[in-house]
């Protein structure tokens, strides 16, 4: 492949076997309140790749209601998430680049979350994250 050829993320989840697994409800102290107030469906979904598992809750707004995700939407918001965490020196520094104020808690609690989360994924994709990351949603 060229560098300038564009890899579609749903293409690249298929043919490296990306897989998940979706079970509807998430336990109600995982739902944020965006998605309460915005009528989300929420999932919880176990994406599984090479051996190697990861479960997380993902939300799907009320255009979407009663689609199952895809594995390829739900590692692609992961990496959306990840990405700007990998490129921020701190909290302050991630928060001004995605218009979060650095006096907000809700916005502390989220970057942590993500934080926490990013090991995680660069954990399941292993030595695939760079090409999973930078193909196009």
């Amino acid at each position: 492949m060229h560098p300038h050829d564009t890899v579609q993320l749903k293409n690249l989840a298929d043919q490296k076997g990306l897989k998940s697994a979706s079970k509807y409800g998430v336990p109600e102290r995982l739902i944020p309140s965006w998605a309460r107030e915005g009528g989300a469906d929420a999932w919880m979904v176990t994406l599984s790749y090479k051996g190697r598992k990861l479960t997380v809750p993902f939300f799907m707004g009320s255009g979407h209601h009663g689609e199952e995700p895809q594995a390829y939407e739900v590692i692609g918001a992961l990496l959306s998430d990840v990405s700007g965490i990998d490129a921020s020196r701190s909290f302050e520094d991630w928060a001004g680049e995605l218009g979060y104020d650095t006096d907000s808690r809700a916005a502390e609690a989220i970057f942590k979350s993500v934080q926490a989360l990013a090991p995680k994924v660069h954990r399941l994709l292993g030595a695939d994250f760079d090409e999973f990351s930078q193909a196009e949603y």
